[in-house]
């Protein structure tokens, strides 16, 4: 949900006089802005304030859209008190509490209203007071918070303070909807900053008084819905992600299916795969591997069906190795090469995958098939996994992933399972390396401890967890359509 972009929204209806409805006995703005200038005066006779140069008039040329009756076209400096923020003297400034809270910028900005600095001026040579509005004016300039106290404000700072019965949230409501303007008439190389020529010449349009009491109320209430929306579409989003891993974390604690004693037995299911990497040795296939240490009881995180048995990614695995080093091209040479890089949540679009140069016995030793597991076993996507289901053509992976090529004897979706569980992610963190970047490699996951249940279970578990998921994927696009109808509403 574009939340900036709707209250951008909300401000352009509000300083353009279409959120609240205008009152014909509401006093003009007129009137206002005449009081305003008395009051000024008096400033000046009471040597308040100084004497400042006169306002240019406002062209017809800059007012860029039409404004309610009762409303005025005025400059920001004709309705305010506008202070340049000055750096004291840091002989005067410290941590002790003494004097007044010293802000230099906008670091201690909050939503709204300013948080406390826990930095303190004996001598200020700037103040802004209770209610004043502060505009960050350099590095970055338009920033804008409300004070809550009265403050030392440095030289990234400049303090607007509404005249007559103007509310500051007013100012700072109108001014936040003008930011691009003063973004644009900051200067500056090393870093933008304004002046306070460019502050006081901000055109400011100005409702009745009352009219401006209406659009804060309105103004906070709308903000306030458009928080929540978003607050209830990530809680949503949330309790989505969480229910995900709940259901994986059921499906391989034996808790999302009934186990049935028809099953074959798992001890069963290992004799067979016993075999078949036997037969694979003798045609040399594969290799022999080492023998994985025994699964301690510390490894075992849960209880498990009598029906299950733990073991290792390695026992029921054909061969776990590095993918093919080359260079990626996009002159076809028949054999696509697939990279990290080309596996986006979860899916691949073969059309964009390049290609490589590889010689047969290569192409023999690393030619994906159907089942195939890739895990990414360096960088930001490390333990990432990936099912080979859409093949096409001859294609080969990158080094920088590891195949799991699972025994033919178990169901390898389970496997993927297994593999986008906590319990799978934990083990991971545990076992990656690396100082600098963190890596897994092919041993590290041979070495990965999972629950196995017998081969009829597993089928099933693949199903409850492939209808769970599309019911949840289902919520979450109404979810992100519901956000992209919110979005074009807020055009």
């Amino acid at each position: 949900m574009d939340i900036q972009g709707l209250k951008d929204k909300v401000l352009q209806l509000a300083i353009q006089g279409k959120l609240v409805e205008q009152c014909e006995s509401d006093e003009p703005a007129s009137v206002l802005l005449d009081r305003i200038k008395k009051e000024k005066g008096k400033l000046v006779k009471d040597k308040v304030i100084k004497k400042e140069k006169p306002l240019p008039e406002i062209a017809d040329k800059e007012k860029l859209f039409e404004i309610p009756m009762g409303w005025e076209w005025c400059r920001l400096g004709e309705i305010s008190q506008i202070a340049m923020g000055q750096s004291p003297d840091s002989s005067t400034v410290s941590e002790e509490v003494e004097g007044v809270e010293f802000h230099q910028g906008k670091t201690f900005f909050g939503r709204t209203y300013l948080k406390r600095s826990g930095i303190y001026c004996t001598k200020p040579c700037k103040i802004a007071n209770t209610n004043d509005v502060l505009l960050s004016v350099r590095a970055p300039v338009g920033i804008l918070n409300i004070a809550t106290k009265t403050i030392c404000i440095g030289r990234g700072l400049s303090s607007i303070r509404g005249l007559d019965a103007i509310e500051s949230l007013f100012l700072y409501y109108f001014i936040t909807a003008l930011k691009d303007e003063l973004v644009n008439k900051s200067t500056g190389t090393t870093f933008k900053d304004v002046s306070s020529v460019v502050i006081k010449e901000i055109l400011i349009p100005l409702p009745p008084l009352e009219e401006q009491k209406r659009i804060v109320a309105k103004v906070d209430e709308l903000f306030k819905l458009i928080d929540e929306l978003d607050k209830n579409k990530q809680d949503l989003l949330d309790n989505i992600t969480n229910a995900r891993n709940k259901i994986l974390q059921l499906a391989i604690q034996g808790k999302l299916v009934k186990q049935c004693e028809e099953d074959e037995a798992v001890s069963v299911l290992l004799d067979r795969i016993k075999k078949e990497k036997e037969q694979l040795i003798r045609d040399k296939v594969i290799k022999k591997d080492k023998k994985l240490p025994e699964i301690s009881e510390d490894e075992k995180k849960f209880g498990l069906p009598k029906s299950w048995i733990w073991t290792k990614i390695g026992s029921i695995s054909q061969k776990i190795h590095y993918g093919y080093t080359a260079s990626a091209t996009y002159n076809n040479t028949g054999t696509k090469f697939l990279r990290i890089t080309d596996i986006q949540d979860n899916k691949v679009n073969w059309n964009t995958v390049p290609f490589c140069e590889i010689k047969e016995d290569k192409l023999n030793s690393c030619k994906l098939e159907k089942d195939d597991l890739l895990i990414a076993r360096t960088g930001g996507t490390i333990g990432k996994s990936f099912i080979v289901t859409n093949l096409v053509n001859n294609a080969v992976f990158a080094s920088y992933l590891i195949r799991i090529k699972p025994s033919k004897q178990i169901n390898s979706k389970y496997i993927k399972i297994f593999l986008e569980s906590q319990y799978y992610w934990k083990q991971l963190q545990e076992k990656s390396q690396g100082t600098g970047q963190a890596n897994v490699n092919a041993v590290s996951l041979s070495n990965l401890v999972m629950p196995l249940p017998p081969l009829d279970e597993q089928k099933r578990i693949v199903s409850k967890v492939d209808l769970i998921m599309t019911y949840l994927d289902k919520l979450q696009h109404e979810i992100e359509l519901q956000e992209i109808i919110l979005k074009e509403l807020g055009k």
